[in-house]
């Protein structure tokens, strides 16, 4: 891990999978459900910064459950919400 950028350190572990220079490519995630919602986490979190998210839907009871929303994101867009809770999982990491 010697001669790696901040940005190569930060995600040196899926270095195998996907070369540095693929997390600057675009990613759209069409519908944020149970898998898009963990999709765009999962992305975020790898280091992917050009997500865009395709959802009409509102975030409603039934969707704690089982997908990456959090309570009080109830009657926010889904695209919003998830916007947030990228952006506060990517400060995390």
């Amino acid at each position: 891990m010697t001669n790696l950028s901040h940005n190569e350190t930060r995600y040196w572990r899926q270095l195998d999978l996907l070369p540095p220079d693929k997390l600057k490519e675009p990613v759209t995630i069409v519908g944020t459900g149970a898998v898009g919602s963990f999709t765009a986490l999962c992305l975020a979190k790898m280091g992917f910064h050009r997500l865009t998210l395709w959802d009409g839907d509102r975030v409603n009871d039934h969707n704690l459950p089982n997908q990456f929303f959090r309570p009080e994101d109830r009657g926010k867009p889904k695209v919003e919400a998830l916007k947030i809770g990228r952006a506060s999982c990517r400060e995390r990491v």
